[in-house]
């Protein structure tokens, strides 16, 4: 079990389900994964289809690149989640939508 916008998200390596039943698409359940660091799922769910490109709301359009770059947190080793998302082929291009506060 984890948090995910806080929404509480149940889950194992193979399946994931919200409060109310509906399952976590394929992508979704990366996109959590990649947040909490969980690097063998995240290879699992690579193995099983899951983008390495898509966009996550955090809150300017990032990849999960960018997230691990911009995310400060010592809770997991971003260097290896980084290769993980490299191996698999990740756009190193990828533009995010940046939002400028003056």
């Amino acid at each position: 079990m984890s948090r995910c916008h806080g929404v509480t998200v149940y889950h194992s390596l193979t399946e994931a389900w919200l409060p109310g039943g509906r399952p976590m698409s394929l992508n979704e359940r990366m996109a959590t994964c990649v947040k909490y660091g969980r690097t063998s799922r995240v290879k699992y769910l690579i193995a099983q289809g899951a983008s390495v490109n898509q966009i996550i709301d955090y809150p300017e359009d990032y990849t999960f690149l960018h997230f691990i770059a911009e995310n400060d947190s010592s809770e997991y080793d971003r260097k290896a989640m980084a290769e993980i998302l490299l191996n698999a082929r990740a756009n190193v291009n990828a533009k995010a939508r940046y939002m400028m506060i003056a």
